[in-house]
């Protein structure tokens, strides 16, 4: 996963979200992109940020057709996404769960069931830059977060992740809610407000 950088962020502006996701090949799989809320939209943005406002991600493949869509609703604590596919049909979702020293989420299918526990470690000092999947007991994927360079990291909110699944017993739908996931926590933690 990598996030495409607008140059309009060395102006101290936030712009709209895109990634382009590669498999491990390199050959890119999806391309993410933010979808644009008009001037409203964009002042939001500026004041609040990626974290906690709303925002809706399309998943388009590399024919450029949407397969995949993610609502993140307005919420001040506990934030959520709502995963469906290019008909609006809702796929599942994640919802951040009450923790003070960790980050925790639960991916979700359809029905509000849990499939999948994030949990990471515990760090008061530290950022957390790796965020395993467990799925009844049993690590199935990680996202990592990768160290860009230092100019890149300081300058910029450009990043990179790398999302490995590590087993095959995760079935396409639960697939799309992990990548989804992962935009996610690039959003609600890497990206920040300057």
């Amino acid at each position: 996963m990598q996030q495409v950088f607008e140059p309009f962020e060395h102006l101290g502006f936030e712009s709209r979200n895109k990634y382009k996701i590669f498999n491990s090949s390199r050959k890119e799989i999806y391309y993410v992109a933010e979808q644009q809320k008009g001037i409203l939209g964009f002042l939001f943005r500026q004041w609040l940020g990626h974290g906690r406002r709303s925002f809706h991600l399309h998943f388009f493949n590399p024919n450029r057709e949407v397969v995949y869509e993610v609502k993140h609703p307005f919420r001040l604590f506990f934030q959520e996404l709502i995963v469906s596919d290019s008909k609006g049909k809702v796929l599942g979702g994640m919802k951040q769960r009450f923790n003070l020293f960790r980050r925790r989420f639960d991916i979700l299918d359809k029905n509000g069931i849990t499939l999948i526990e994030v949990r990471t470690r515990m760090s008061l000092i530290f950022p957390v830059w790796h965020f395993p999947f467990v799925k009844n007991n049993q690590q199935v994927a990680t996202v990592d977060k990768k160290f860009s360079g230092l100019l890149t990291e300081i300058l910029t909110d450009k990043d990179s992740f790398q999302l490995t699944i590590h087993t095959e017993k995760v079935s396409e739908t639960e697939r799309i809610l992990i990548l989804a996931s992962a935009i996610f926590i690039d959003i609600r933690y890497f990206e920040h407000k300057r």
